[in-house]
């Protein structure tokens, strides 16, 4: 019998090919924990900027008795790198004055403008504030908190760090202006003059002898449209899959259809580190219109595949969430997983914010949720947990929900997976035998939410009319 392999997900952009291998369970294992498929009493970590392991780390979020739906008392802060240019903060007024407003009541506000030193870590930087561990105090740190900064000075280890706890999302735009325009956005939005229709879209390819796609789209993008549309009946939902799923409809759909929503998931393409295209190109997302591996041999066309530049002056955009499930969608590390598990992947110069996501934000769109890093497809018996996650973040988003507060069903997940993958560890070191398949699917469950990242403001929330 064949062994079951894991399939990346991300297509490489020179090549054509996928940008891994596929590994067995034992080297996917291996990757991740640089143990054998027997889990060996060593464990070694990886420390590229994502956080180190903490399998015991749960999510709480604010303390009892505090309203996340109400800023005035969960608290808003951005935070800005030691050296920000202050004519970022400028063009973000009209965001800053609004939160400021929605933090502070008459005897008192949770409303902070703070700094984050070079190299501080997520325990310096709570320390400092007299921020404890456990439940969120507000009055100390808030609740929802806007990082505003380069990756390179501030990693996204530090963000998802802070997630854990807090709800946290992240701007970094090359220019003043987009951050002007994204903070006009959110203001217009929780203005109650911009409202989005009750549409919920689905984008998910399935290309021909592309396993990887084939998996996400029929174990993935299809139940969650039958489930989203069976449980919110007052929603239109649109799905394009398979041959549905081609650039010029998916630019149709975000320019004329006005959804609310938008779910799409499939290959991301990678670039080498010492590729010019890279920053402004990686993650973009690939289309139903490359022809599969088979059909097409050397580098993706740009008609293939929707980019950062295919959104400039678009629009219709303003307002919607986009959630992005494919490699590489919202950011890239500088350091990654290598296949052995004994080094670390050299995956870029530097850490970056996707231009893919930056468009969308820097066109109105509110918050871009997807990952910093590769992920991976399970074999299909093993595609458990996923989708319940990802249904109750919809739906949270469709009942009115801030999205930071939405994604604490992934971090719930998150912390679960933890928690299994400690549990496996410690079983292992008293002599038990561990299922390969299971451990590789926890690990690889485990990375794909912990690179997942925010950008936008955690508190935006849909700007929909709400159904009596």
């Amino acid at each position: 019998m064949t062994e079951k392999r894991f399939i990346p997900q991300g297509i490489d952009a020179v090549t054509g090919l996928n940008w891994r291998q596929g590994l067995t369970p034992a080297r996917l294992i291996t990757s991740r924990s640089g143990q054998n498929a027997n889990v060996s009493d060593e464990h070694s970590e990886f420390a590229d900027d994502s956080q180190s392991r903490s399998f015991t780390r749960i999510h709480l979020g604010p303390s009892f008795g505090i309203d996340p739906m109400r800023l005035e008392e969960a608290g808003w802060a951005v935070l800005f790198a030691r050296d920000s240019d202050p004519a970022i903060r400028d063009a973000l007024a009209p965001l800053l004055s609004l939160r400021r407003r929605q933090a502070t009541t008459v005897s008192s506000s949770r409303y902070q403008e703070l700094t984050i030193a070079p190299g501080e870590s997520k325990v310096r930087f709570l320390d400092r504030h007299r921020a404890v561990p456990g439940p969120v105090d507000p009055e100390r740190v808030p609740y929802y908190l806007l990082i505003v900064a380069d990756p390179e000075d501030v990693p996204f280890g530090f963000q998802r760090q802070l997630d854990l706890q807090y709800a946290v999302g992240r701007l970094h735009f090359d220019t003043c202006e987009d951050y002007a325009r994204y903070a006009d956005s959110v203001v217009e939005a929780e203005s109650g003059t911009l409202l989005r229709p009750l549409k919920a879209a689905f984008f998910g390819p399935s290309h021909q002898d592309d396993p990887a796609s084939q998996l996400l789209s029929e174990h993935v993008v299809r139940p969650l449209v039958r489930s989203i549309a069976s449980v919110l009946p007052d929603w239109q939902t649109i799905s394009l899959l398979r041959e549905n799923a081609t650039k010029k409809r998916l630019l149709n759909l975000l320019t004329e259809e006005d959804p609310a929503l938008l779910f799409a998931a499939g290959h991301g393409l990678v670039y080498p580190k010492q590729d010019d295209r890279q920053k402004a190109q990686q993650g973009s997302l690939l289309c139903q219109d490359w022809p599969g591996p088979r059909s097409w041999k050397g580098s993706i066309l740009s008609e293939f595949c929707l980019s950062g530049d295919d959104l400039t002056d678009r629009t219709g955009l303003r307002g919607m969430i986009a959630l992005l499930l494919s490699s590489f969608s919202v950011g890239t590390t500088k350091y990654g997983f290598s296949q052995s598990g004994t080094e670390h992947k050299h995956l870029s110069s530097c850490s970056f914010v996707s231009s893919l996501a930056n468009s969308l934000l820097a066109q109105g769109v509110l918050a871009v949720w997807g990952t910093v890093a590769d992920i991976w497809q399970l074999p299909s018996d093993l595609q458990t947990g996923r989708g319940a996650a990802l249904e109750s973040v919809i739906r949270s988003l469709a009942d009115g929900l801030p999205i930071g507060f939405a994604l604490e069903y992934l971090d719930q997940r998150f912390a679960e997976l933890a928690t299994d993958l400690y549990s496996e560890q410690e079983a292992a070191n008293y002599g038990a035998q561990t299922n390969p398949l299971r451990l590789a699917a926890l690990w690889s469950s485990y990375d794909e939410l912990r690179n997942a990242v925010l950008l936008g403001d955690p508190a935006v929330r849909l700007p929909i009319k709400k159904t009596e």
